[in-house]
């Protein structure tokens, strides 16, 4: 069903019709209209952290460089006051990444002619009283020069997952992370986690040691099970937006599972009509809410391979 569609069945709900069954001229509904596109985003979002779910999934591909463990540098490092010894090496370095608070000062440095030349610096304030992250290509001249990072500062501060590569990479932010979970930011219509699924070779079987972290903005997965991942999750709908123009809005596709879009009109109808008619609406919003009770959760099934204790 498309957005127009649907309006016109929460117009019919109120009796915003004409006695003929024509909508009423747009010089009486322009006000509606922009209440309607509102209300229809917020009912649309509710239905879809209740009951009315809308299930999606994005994947992961996870096969890190330098994955022994031999590599970790995850241990906690406190860096004191004027130390000139925390620096971190390695001949032709075209990549960094490291984990930081403030007050701090880290330096890029290529050893040119033995003399070494800053590329690039980092200054980290006081304000900064996490571990944030900070990573780039080097920008290195000659990979025949050394390279290093060089944390510096006055003042008491922690660091941890530093990390040269003796790579580049295509841009700064896809420089690899470096720390014992791998972390990825979800989708931004991303409302819940239903399952995590791993496939090695062939085989799809769950995945259970996940985390989720930043306000369930991110995942984390251990840099040390590759394969490929698939995150099945509940999303947000796509948002109805009001442009004013009749013929592109009511274009637009109605991101609602088919047997909750007269749920959806009944929630519509109730917030139009919480001023207009507070009797009228909560009639509809209690019509609503037993509606949005009756939807039936999606079944969803997920076939899976359980190796074999004998390897068969």
């Amino acid at each position: 069903m498309n957005y127009g569609d649907f309006r016109k069945g929460v117009l019919k709900l109120i009796d915003e019709y004409s006695s003929r069954g024509t909508e009423l001229a747009a010089s009486k509904t322009a006000d509606l209209k922009i209440r309607t596109a509102t209300a229809t985003n917020e009912v649309l979002l509710d239905l879809a952290r209740e009951t009315s779910l809308l299930a999606a999934v994005f994947y992961i591909v996870q096969n890190p460089i330098d994955n022994e463990y031999s590599y970790d540098t995850s241990a906690l490092k406190r860096h004191v006051p004027n130390s000139t010894t925390d620096i971190i090496e390695l001949a032709g370095a075209q990549a960094y990444f490291y984990e930081c608070q403030g007050p701090a000062t880290v330096n890029v440095q290529e050893e040119i002619a033995g003399v070494w030349t800053s590329l690039s610096t980092d200054i980290l304030g006081s304000t900064i009283t996490w571990l944030a992250e900070y990573k780039g290509n080097t920008g290195i001249g000659s990979t025949a020069n050394n390279c290093r990072l060089y944390f510096q500062g006055s003042y008491i501060f922690n660091y941890r997952n530093e990390k040269l590569y003796p790579y580049a990479f295509s841009t700064d932010s896809d420089v690899q992370q470096h720390r014992p979970h791998f972390l990825y930011s979800l989708p931004s219509n991303f409302l819940f986690l239903e399952n995590v699924y791993r496939r090695i070779n062939d085989n799809w079987t769950k995945y259970s040691p996940y985390y989720l972290l930043d306000g369930e903005s991110k995942i984390g997965i251990s840099r040390y099970d590759t394969g490929e991942y698939a995150m099945n999750y509940f999303r947000s709908p796509t948002e109805i937006v009001y442009s004013g123009v009749d013929v592109t809005d009511d274009a637009q596709a109605l991101d609602c599972n088919s047997d909750a879009v007269y749920v959806a009109m009944l929630g519509v109808a109730a917030l139009l009509q919480v001023t207009e008619n507070p009797t009228l609406s909560v009639m509809f919003s209690n019509q609503y809410e037993v509606g949005k009770a009756s939807l039936k959760k999606p079944d969803r099934y997920y076939p899976e391979f359980i190796q074999n204790v004998t390897g068969w």
